[in-house]
């Protein structure tokens, strides 16, 4: 089994997590996401591939949003998420934010319905897949953009005023035409 290097930084999750306790480590406020970025960035400096913004199992309050997106948008490496998630949608918000891998434990242990698990998977699941098409979409759109900006530049006096009519027709209809396919 492959060793995958992992830098596991603890933040505040409003209540003492097992965590804190034992390693006398004392949590990143939630309320200074440089000091999270700033450690996330010296994780993937040092060659870890994976940084773990964990809120404590049981946390009153999770990761906060701004912060995995805050990291999200400056590392090239994967973001997993973990400690306070108690809803599906909390952690299908997780993964638009910008983690990778969303952790959940405590929920699982109280909840007594049997689909807990499930609507979990399906609600981050759903995410990703919107998320992933939506990108898809805005490709599609800007490889469009790029074509029409190159035919514009190939019109150049009124007698390809026809085509350039063309070209302006396209590039008001192009959401529609792209949101289809």
């Amino acid at each position: 089994m492959e060793t995958i290097p992992t830098a596991y930084l603890l933040l505040d999750g409003g209540s003492q997590s097992t965590v804190e306790f034992m390693s006398g480590t004392k949590p990143i406020p939630m309320t200074r996401p440089d000091i999270t970025l700033a450690h996330a960035l010296a994780a993937e400096f040092m060659g870890m591939k994976y940084v773990y913004l964990e809120a404590g199992s049981g946390a009153k309050k999770s990761v906060s949003k701004e912060i995995i997106k805050q990291c999200a948008e400056n590392l090239n490496i994967q973001i997993i998420v973990g400690g306070g998630i108690k809803t599906p949608e909390d952690a299908a918000s997780k993964i638009e934010a910008g983690a990778t891998i969303v952790v959940t434990g405590s929920i699982f242990e109280s909840s007594k319905n049997k689909f807990h698990m499930k609507n979990f998977s399906d609600a981050i699941h759903r995410r990703w897949l919107a998320m992933n098409y939506k990108k898809e979409i805005q490709i599609q759109i800007n490889q469009s953009s790029s074509i029409i900006a190159d035919m514009v530049s190939s019109c150049e006096d009124s007698m390809n005023l026809a085509a350039l009519m063309m070209i302006k027709t396209i590039q008001n209809e192009k959401k529609i035409m792209w949101c289809g396919n």
